[in-house]
């Protein structure tokens, strides 16, 4: 509808200078809703897992180690949904096992180094979602609906959003080709039937996303104070306290809090200060000398860019030119006051 409403209603508003406003108001309406939020998995904290029963009173459990993927929210909503698995990364935590899950048997991950699942269809079904798609594996494409739960948003000590997508479904070996077993008494096999696939993936914007090791950080409560502060939930760190009282054999002791140790004097933040804007105005020139002296060399015929004579010589000067800026430019900003 988004599509027409362009081609045939606003498009010729503007070629023929209608001021018919009614049609543009209608379409900036719209636009909005034509827009997808996409959203991608962090793996940092995001697992795919899989197991299948063994000798029937077991089972055997293992995950897959890189993967990718993400959804579209259209309002909110799951509207597309895709993830991919690397074949090779296959981990049951057991090396021989791996081997062997790797080969013709069973994955055939040389010849078929990627797992996927792309939806067709997405419908909202209570509080989870009911998705249509195409499993392709080994080259073929099996369709699978996948009930999946999407919970969020939630803003996370740093300020980013995410989103936590779970699911659990049950394939079947003998559907998939995977036929290898071994017999066992009473005509039953070493290995189940059904595969249960489970996913749980926290899920964030592209280029907002928490890195894993922002969660090594310490932790105290004065860092907690500040992480408020960071979110907005309180305007002001409220004064420590001076003291604080331990009981000790001898009773209770009052011990003075050590006050942090004030590095810079108000003079010497003063000077820097007033030092800013030389050092603004060295960097600039210094720039602008660098690149007079290259362009006057080139000028002159002393020099000629990409030119078949003298092609190593010219190749040197430019490279040296261009580190002369880089280490003069990485020099100005390392000299200018913090």
């Amino acid at each position: 509808k988004c599509n027409l409403c362009v081609r045939n209603k606003v498009l010729p508003m503007f070629r023929e200078g209608q001021t018919n406003m009614k049609y543009f108001i209608l379409f900036c309406l719209m636009l909005p809703i034509a827009v997808a939020q996409k959203i991608i998995i962090n793996p940092d904290h995001s697992e795919f897992l899989f197991e299948i029963s063994y000798l029937k009173l077991s089972k055997v459990s293992g995950r897959f180690t890189r993967f990718s993927g993400g959804l579209n929210l259209e309002s909110d909503k799951i509207s597309e949904l895709s993830f991919q698995l690397e074949s090779d990364s296959i981990d049951t935590g057991n090396g021989p096992r791996d081997t062997h899950l790797k080969n013709k048997d069973f994955l055939e991950a040389k010849k078929y180094p990627i797992i996927s699942f792309q939806s067709d269809s997405v419908k909202k079904s209570g509080k989870d979602y009911l998705v249509q798609g195409r499993l392709n594996f080994k080259g073929k494409f099996y369709s699978e609906q996948v009930q999946v739960k999407l919970k969020g948003p939630i803003l996370d000590t740093w300020k980013k959003k995410s989103w936590f997508l779970e699911f659990k479904h049950e394939l079947s070996r003998k559907r998939l080709g995977l036929d290898w077993n071994k017999t066992l008494s009473g005509d039953e096999f070493i290995l189940g039937d059904e595969i249960t696939v489970m996913g749980r993936m926290q899920l964030q914007l592209p280029h907002a996303q928490t890195p894993g090791s922002k969660h090594k950080t310490s932790d105290n409560s004065d860092l907690r104070l500040r992480e408020k502060l960071f979110r907005g939930e309180v305007k002001e760190i409220p004064k420590t306290k001076e003291s604080f009282v331990i009981d000790s054999p001898q009773g209770k002791i009052e011990v003075p809090i050590m006050q942090p140790i004030v590095l810079s004097k108000p003079d010497e933040v003063k000077e820097e200060k007033i030092l800013w804007p030389a050092y603004m105005f060295l960097a600039f020139f210094g720039f602008i000398g660098v690149m007079a002296t290259a362009f006057l060399l080139k000028s002159n015929n002393k020099f000629y860019l990409w030119s078949e004579e003298k092609l190593w010589k010219n190749f040197i000067f430019d490279f040296l030119m261009i580190v002369i800026v880089y280490v003069y430019g990485w020099a100005a900003f390392e000299l200018m006051p913090r």
